[in-house]
């Protein structure tokens, strides 16, 4: 019964992130944007969750634990894959620190506030662990989800320099995200399990095995005969390192990034790589959506004044790190900070990701206040952006 319920979820998934039913409904006016960031899909989960109609149980979530590992992988690896130097050097300096003074002034806000705040007020994060809190909430948000910006039509209503701009912005930031929360693994290991090996150790371990993994991956790429062969042999490469970053407690996200940096630099079979595991991205970013709504348990104590103080650290954060950026972009090139805001279906995978490395009540803190926040933040764009529209 329980692989029939899963086999359900798979059709619905597959049928609402089919490319002729999605162009459908965004041709609708009231529905454009709506279906545009994540908010559809992580209230369906919360619907099909244990929350709702119970389709998906607590038990099976424990059960899709290998399919979330699948999931995460399969993001890290199609990310790295599209950095490849040849591209990545054609970028303008100005671009790529703007970018990167975007990022650190964000986080620096956001992580700011929350330790003046505690400093302020310790009772606010009594239960918690409050430096973990702050500095995962702090890195998760500097995530943007890039589809919005994409599907949004900026680049119809202003300019291409400022819809590119907007856009690279957003996945620098992705990955930024990706490597500050390696290093978070690093410097906060779980109470229990593995050697106590210095954080330094753990984040050269993480850069070994990618580097290794990547070249591994080469080689496959490059002995592969068929397109059936060579999806099934970087399937199996995906679950190997996502599994053993799980075991490891490092990120799965990291290593599997790596892995695509290197492989995408060191063979050019990478490209058609990229073209195959992309063909599936749209339904493994729905599919985490929905897991991360089925994952939302009843609110841990604090969360409400954790939540609202988040929303605004965020806010104030893109908008102070965009306005500083632009003073090194060209006037044509600059964007605007309501297309920042969405957080999309990585940020959710980070969230899950740390839920299932600590699972204790401060991870459980962080993932419903980034759930919780994500769809504020929704719903925030698609204010502004039905507003720019009109």
């Amino acid at each position: 019964m329980k692989l029939t319920y899963f086999l359900i979820l798979i059709g619905l998934i597959s049928l609402a992130g089919s490319t002729r039913l999605f162009l459908r409904l965004r041709s609708l006016p009231s529905w454009r944007l709506f279906f545009t960031t994540s908010t559809l899909f992580l209230l369906s989960g919360i619907l099909l969750g244990p929350h709702g109609i119970n389709l998906i149980s607590r038990t099976m979530l424990l059960e899709l634990k290998p399919v979330t590992v699948l999931l995460m992988g399969w993001v890290g690896i199609v990310l790295g894959l599209q950095l490849r130097w040849h591209h990545l050097r054609r970028i303008p300096l100005r671009i790529a620190a703007g970018s990167q003074i975007q990022a650190v002034v964000s986080l620096l806000i956001i992580l700011g506030g929350f330790l003046l705040l505690w400093r302020m007020w310790p009772v606010l994060t009594v239960p918690f662990d409050s430096p973990r809190l702050f500095a995962m909430l702090a890195v998760i948000g500097l995530s943007t989800a890039p589809e919005v910006i994409q599907i949004s039509g900026l680049a119809l209503i202003r300019n291409q320099h400022s819809f590119r701009t907007a856009l690279f912005f957003a996945n620098l930031g992705r990955i930024t995200a990706i490597f500050a929360i390696g290093i978070l693994y690093a410097l906060y290991r779980p109470s229990t399990g593995l050697l106590p090996l210095p954080a330094v150790h753990w984040i050269m371990l993480t850069l070994v095995l990618g580097a290794a993994l990547g070249l591994v991956a080469t080689f496959f790429c490059q002995h592969s005969k068929d397109e059936a062969g060579f999806l099934s042999s970087m399937t199996g490469m995906i679950i190997f390192a996502a599994g053993l970053a799980y075991y490891l407690h490092l990120s799965p996200l990291l290593l599997t990034l790596l892995m695509g940096i290197v492989t995408a630099n060191s063979t050019p079979r990478a490209i058609r790589l990229f073209e195959v595991l992309s063909r599936y991205d749209q339904a493994v970013f729905l599919l985490l959506l929905i897991l991360a709504g089925a994952l939302l348990d009843i609110p841990v104590p604090g969360l409400v004044p954790l939540l609202l103080i988040y929303l605004v650290l965020r806010l104030l954060g893109k908008y102070a790190g965009n306005r500083l950026a632009n003073v090194l972009l060209p006037q044509h090139h600059r964007s605007s900070t309501r297309f920042l805001l969405p957080q999309g279906a990585l940020t959710l995978a980070l969230a899950i990701n740390q839920l299932q490395i600590y699972a204790d009540t401060t991870a459980a803190a962080v993932f419903q206040i980034l759930l919780l926040g994500s769809l504020c933040f929704s719903f925030l764009s698609l204010l502004l952006l039905g507003g720019w529209r009109r």
